[in-house]
């Protein structure tokens, strides 16, 4: 899938916190934000995960294999994530017991052999 954005913008009344803002990412592509403090970085990313909704524009997720067809952000459980610089792991635990006891407490439980596919992906296995 592809994340695209589309003269995405969000205001907070008269501030403007971003935008207009246009991309697509590539499938698989992990898209990272930088900024100064209070920049609008956690704004920016909330609003592309479908947490806070865009003042303009749109941001969706598109199959490459489907050209035009859109799932909305807030529509696309499962397919689309973000991790946030707060996020607490449990040191106790390995990172797919992490994964796979927070996809539960999400509703969307995956199994330990999927859970350990996907740590595996980005490089996270244990030593």
């Amino acid at each position: 899938m592809r994340l695209v954005a589309e003269k995405l913008c969000r205001s907070f009344g008269p501030r403007k916190i971003f935008g207009p803002l246009s991309f697509a990412t590539e499938p698989g592509q992990v898209l990272g934000v930088a900024g100064a403090n209070g920049s609008g970085k956690t704004t920016l990313v909330k609003t592309l995960v479908g947490l806070i909704r865009p003042s303009s524009g749109s941001v969706w997720l598109e199959d490459p294999a489907r050209p035009g067809e859109r799932v909305t952000v807030r529509d696309a459980h499962g397919r689309i994530g973000w991790c946030a610089p707060d996020l607490a792991l449990y040191g106790e635990l390995t990172p797919a017991e992490n994964l796979e006891f927070f996809s539960r407490v999400a509703g969307r439980p995956i199994p330990r052999e999927e859970a350990e596919r996907r740590i595996a992906e980005v490089g996270l296995e244990p030593k």
